[in-house]
């Protein structure tokens, strides 16, 4: 799957989109048209990255959502990309980078998604270092 630059708000990201795409067409998740795409799998890295600053809640009530914790954050998404296209995206991305001989998607990063989660307190120092600015 494809995505473009339209589907991000965060500058590094947009940036990273235009400089390494080598196709134009639409975007499968904002459905944009006669934009620069990039693969999916190619912001894998980048957003393992970001992930591993996340551990799954230990329960319910003391966590949020994912997707919410990272837009706070990062503000990752285009606030025009619907939230179900956002977590879309966002599984795709994760999911595309899956090695099926070590653990499940990123250590079953897709059930994260759809679980609450909270920061990592031994991530405190890396924050900032996501996505540079």
């Amino acid at each position: 799957m494809f995505c473009c630059s339209n589907c991000f708000a965060h500058s590094w990201l947009k940036k990273y989109v235009n400089e390494h795409s080598d196709s134009t067409g639409i975007c499968d998740f904002c459905g944009s048209e006669n934009v620069r795409l990039l693969s999916v799998n190619e912001l894998a890295g980048p957003f393992r990255n970001m992930l591993s600053m996340y551990v799954v809640a230990d329960t319910f009530e003391s966590g949020e959502p994912l997707l919410y914790l990272i837009q706070w954050r990062w503000d990752v998404f285009d606030d025009d990309l619907p939230e179900g296209k956002q977590e879309t995206l966002l599984e795709e991305i994760v999911n595309s980078d899956w090695d099926s001989s070590v653990n499940g998607p990123l250590e079953a990063a897709a059930n994260r998604l759809r679980t609450r989660a909270r920061i990592a307190m031994s991530s405190a120092n890396r924050i900032g270092s996501v996505f540079p600015l």
